[in-house]
């Protein structure tokens, strides 16, 4: 009975990874549709700040065509193995996925204001146009590490069961938990850090 109720939150955990995974393709699929627009619009006229943008949303929309996406998708797959329980979906191939969705979350944003502001006199092209190639070389190196991060959940499927890395996780956990209770329950333990931190004697 207990572990039928373990799989069915797992499954329940995977189900919302899903869900998920169908937002960020959301996302991805407007930021793709966004970056393709200012692209084009961008290279119908000349200048040095019309190329960067031109340039910065060709990289965009490359990052997001040619890996990005397919990397977050494979990893979203997969992360519940490296989850410590379905109560707890957290480990580092989460971390990177957040850290990627907000950055997409900010280019949003700032392809919307250029779509809206970029007939304006008003504009400045030469600030947004900066802003942009940074958070795109942001993006690409987010894609970078992706890739090697796809790799080594991979690396690790092959090398150990899953079956396998959910136990040495919880194993890993239960031990954290003993050491900190036995910590907790040493008089002076505490103390004891403090005064080691701060390079006191007691």
């Amino acid at each position: 009975m207990a572990a039928a109720a373990t799989e069915g939150k797992w499954e329940g955990r995977i189900a919302i990874d899903e869900s998920y995974r169908r937002q960020l393709s959301l996302l991805f699929k407007e930021l793709r549709s966004q970056a393709l627009c200012n692209s084009d619009y961008f290279q119908a006229d000349s200048g040095p700040v019309h190329e960067r943008f031109h340039r910065s949303f060709r990289q965009l929309y490359d990052h997001l065509d040619h890996g990005l996406e397919s990397s977050v998708n494979q990893l979203l797959r997969t992360a519940h193995n490296y989850d410590v329980s379905p109560l707890i979906p957290a480990n580092g191939y989460r971390s990177m996925i957040k850290v990627v969705h907000k950055c997409c979350c900010h280019l949003v944003q700032l392809t919307r204001y250029i779509v809206v502001n970029r007939d304006s006199f008003l504009f400045r092209g030469g600030h947004y146009s900066r802003e942009l190639a940074a958070y795109v070389t942001t993006l690409g190196q987010l894609r970078a590490c992706l890739y090697y991060l796809q790799r080594l959940s991979a690396l690790l499927q092959r090398r150990m069961p899953i079956s396998r890395t959910r136990d040495t996780l919880r194993a890993i956990q239960h031990r954290r938990e003993t050491d900190a209770r036995s910590r907790d329950s040493q008089p002076g333990a505490v103390l004891w850090e403090v005064s080691w931190l701060s390079g006191t004697s007691i």
